[in-house]
């Protein structure tokens, strides 16, 4: 009864302050511009002009997640909010002058970027000196190593099932015997970085190596191989739903080794290449647009090749040949032949250029940003990867040959961190792990990091496989597993 009493005597005095002095001002309160200002609520009270006075922290990764705040007056809610150029919500207010934000993503970006803020009355302030954006260091997860099938030859990534998430296709030969059982593995991706068995294609025995393209122009992924004892090149159509049609064979010279595509004779379709590595020869395969090839029309070679690249070294848009010959410390340049401007599925030595050793792999790929394509060749017997940078006209000069790792089998060129300058990727067998030099835009590169795999890598695929736009690296391994390395750079 008493605390009853207590209470309503409290409310009684509390009714009668507001009858007493509820029109009144409060004794803090400002009166006619007088007194100081308070701080207010930010949908609230007098604005002030929009400024942005810091951006703390004044640094962050290219991935964004960090917490930024943002200091400056005339902030108001629901005003807009951009870094770079990308609306950010705020994620709480403090008074009339602070915001906290979420950096956000900004893959292959570094450097200063800009802060803009806009409030509901049109008022805009931009500070492009605050924040700066660097580069994350290249991270991978420790390899995912998978059983495949026999020793693998060639690793692609594509989605060839139409569900938008990249699948693995591979290459297999039992353990390298040529005379043995081969097979094209399809492996379909989850779009987290894993694969799910789906079909072997028997290509008989010497299946050497095999690329995935477009040939017959339906926006579907088709398969090329080439097989070394059957002396073939096979052609499997995709249909779009993770399966493909029985191969087409057709004839190449003895042994090949390697096949690119291209379109080399200037008609929008691609063209096949294969290099022949016991008849010393080119075959030029003259694509249609069904996906059929005209038979091979052969280039003669001084020596037997091992490996080969098409690209365009010397500016004239029509592609051309380098490529490595056994048992030579040599590239050779083959420039593409052309009639009234237009290529015509000709190829005629150009250049030759020295290396410290024979080449097991060879790539084009603009390493300076001047735009022509530079050589890079993996050295094997050396642990090297010479570098040569093109002229623009079909000539090149040497820049380097910094190690990589023992027994360097191939090369990738990627952009890794998506700063726009390529970077190189090597399966060093020797050692059963992967090679990562990352460029520095000049034509030279970072020493080199390297990354275990559960087996020797022998051949390797790049490509998006977890849907987070960077690259990551796929090893085949001789001993019959695949590796998955999935980048977490920035």
């Amino acid at each position: 009864m008493r605390q009853r009493l207590l209470f309503v005597s409290r409310l009684a005095s509390y009714l009668a302050g507001l009858l007493l002095f509820g029109c009144q001002n409060d004794p803090m309160d400002p009166v006619d511009g007088a007194g100081v200002d308070l701080p207010t609520a930010p949908d609230s009270g007098p604005l002030k002009a929009l400024e942005i006075y810091s951006v703390s922290p004044s640094k962050t990764a290219t991935t964004g997640g960090d917490v930024l705040t943002i200091k400056g007056s005339g902030f108001t809610r629901g005003m807009t909010i951009k870094i770079a150029d990308r609306t950010v919500e705020p994620m709480s207010w403090e008074g009339n002058g602070e915001a906290r934000v979420m950096a956000p993503v900004l893959l292959g970006q570094s450097g200063k970027v800009e802060v803009k803020v806009q409030n509901s009355d049109g008022q805009v302030a931009r500070r492009g000196d605050l924040l700066t954006y660097v580069r994350g260091l290249l991270r991978f997860f420790p390899s995912m190593d998978t059983q495949g099938g026999y020793g693998s030859n060639a690793v692609q990534i594509a989605d060839v099932n139409g569900d938008g998430k990249p699948d693995l296709v591979m290459a297999y030969m039992d353990q390298g015997v040529m005379d043995r059982s081969s097979a094209i593995s399809v492996f379909l991706g989850n779009g987290n970085g894993g694969f799910t068995f789906s079909k072997d294609y028997d290509t008989g025995p010497g299946l050497f190596s095999m690329v995935l393209a477009d040939v017959n122009m339906d926006h579907r992924p088709d398969l090329v191989a080439i097989n070394s004892v059957q002396n073939t090149m096979q052609v499997y159509l995709g249909k779009g739903d993770g399966t493909f049609k029985d191969r087409v064979s057709y004839a190449t010279e003895d042994r090949p080794v390697a096949v690119a595509l291209a379109d080399v004779n200037s008609d929008g379709v691609s063209d096949a290449v294969t290099a022949n590595g016991d008849s010393s020869t080119l075959c030029v395969f003259i694509g249609s647009p069904d996906g059929t090839f005209a038979p091979c029309q052969s280039v003669k070679l001084d020596r037997g090749p091992r490996t080969m690249a098409l690209g365009d070294v010397n500016g004239d848009k029509i592609p051309d040949v380098v490529l490595t010959e056994q048992g030579k410390a040599e590239i050779d340049v083959l420039l593409g032949g052309k009639d009234g401007g237009k290529g015509n599925g000709t190829f005629t030595l150009f250049g030759t250029y020295p290396l410290s050793s024979a080449a097991s792999g060879v790539a084009l790929a603009d390493l300076n940003g001047d735009g022509y394509a530079d050589l890079l060749a993996s050295n094997r017997d050396k642990s090297t990867m010479t570098v040569l940078l093109g002229k623009g006209n079909g000539t090149f000069v040497l820049r380097g040959a910094p190690y990589v790792g023992d027994g360097p089998e191939s090369l990738v060129v990627t952009d890794l961190n998506l700063d726009g300058r390529p970077d190189v990727v090597l399966p060093c067998f020797a050692q059963g792990r992967v090679s990562v030099l990352m460029g520095i835009g000049n034509g030279d590169f970072q020493p080199a990091v390297f990354y275990k795999t559960a087996d020797a890598p022998y051949i390797l695929g790049v490509g998006d496989v977890n849907g987070d736009q960077l690259p990551d690296i796929i090893g085949g391994n001789r001993g019959g597993s695949y590796s998955v390395l999935l980048n977490t750079s920035m």
